[in-house]
């Protein structure tokens, strides 16, 4: 499971398999390990059966790799970066092993000249700044119609600067810092490719330490890895002005990621059009992607996964069917 939104991950991937009588092994992120093992724990106390669930900890290089080859092992469903799953799959693929995957993903945010500018700022703060922007299913490209492209900016900066910073354990606090170090190293070294890349910081872009100010970023050009294969974990808002929206179906098609999009207009004809039109799993129309609703059957595109999610699909990947025909047995 991965590090983060790790409750979620335990709801979503731990609990249908054992539904479907099956036993559940669990590998934790090493970065969050007594989350899991606490919910684990919970289980076991509320009267789970002895040994129908365990939690193994360590290195996903070698804890993780060594249970993707096992030829005991019946389904994996993994949750992180589309390179580890890469890695996942190649392993258990020895052994024909289902594997369930639940990747990476840069969901594109779509503002169009008719949409909610306060909606969309208010949805901006929480699709992208919710748990310090470290959500693979969070909006990461936000494409804003040239018309009111300032309107959007001059509010989404005033709201920022309203952003309480603290301790995320505080009811008061609006945003905190990321998992560790390194994770907001890596976020820094994204913001400044970007910017070398010709992008404009707006406000925020200093870390200290594991802290990454907000950060937004204009003057993004379609053709830049953001649009394309970059899955920043971090506060950042990379904006995109447009004018015609055919352009913007073109470059979020050509992302290797589909996990979803969010789209945010008054015309619903519209609104489906692109729904229809655009390479991804989940769509939501006037909120951000991180409202999608995954209790119901949903799938990730391309890179962003492999395998059906939800309350009835997920119960179906946890089994296997078996047919019995009966073939000239009434005499």
């Amino acid at each position: 499971l991965s590090y983060n939104m790790s409750i979620n991950s335990f709801a979503t991937k731990v609990i249908s398999p054992l539904i479907m009588g099956n036993v559940v092994i669990v590998k934790p992120s090493k970065k969050t390990p007594l989350t899991i093992s606490s919910l684990v724990y919970m289980l076991a106390y509320s009267g789970v059966v002895n040994g129908a669930i365990e939690v193994i900890n360590g290195d996903g290089k070698v804890v993780g790799q060594a249970l993707a080859m096992h030829p005991d092992i019946n389904l994996i469903s993994f949750v992180g970066s589309t390179a580890n799953g890469i890695r996942v799959i190649s392993e258990a693929s020895k052994n024909m092993t289902k594997t369930l995957l639940d990747l990476s993903g840069n969901n594109s945010f779509i503002l169009c000249s008719d949409g909610d500018v306060d909606l969309a700022v208010e949805e901006t703060i929480k699709g992208r700044f919710y748990n310090a922007g470290q959500l693979n299913n969070s909006n990461k490209v936000f494409y804003v119609h040239t018309s009111i492209k300032k309107l959007y900016l001059d509010k989404l900066l005033k709201r920022i600067d309203e952003l309480k910073i603290g301790i995320p354990n505080e009811l008061d606090t609006d945003f905190g810092c990321l998992i560790n170090n390194k994770r907001a190293e890596i976020a820094l070294k994204q913001i400044n490719n970007l910017v070398n890349e010709g992008a404009v910081i707006e406000i925020g872009g200093k870390r200290l330490e594991a802290y990454i100010e907000p950060t937004v970023l204009t003057n993004i050009s379609p053709n830049m890895a953001i649009t394309y294969n970059l899955d920043i974990l971090g506060p950042v808002v990379p904006i995109i002005e447009y004018q015609d929206i055919n352009s913007v179906i073109e470059v979020v098609n050509k992302s290797v990621y589909g996990k979803g999009i969010s789209i945010f207009t008054k015309d619903l004809s519209i609104a489906f059009k692109l729904a229809n039109l655009i390479e991804v799993g989940n769509v939501v129309i006037n909120g951000s992607t991180n409202n999608a609703i995954t209790l119901n059957d949903n799938e990730d595109w391309k890179y962003s996964g492999l395998g059906k999610k939800g309350i009835m699909s997920s119960l179906e990947e946890c089994s296997q069917i078996k047919n019995i025909t009966l073939y000239d047995v009434l005499k």
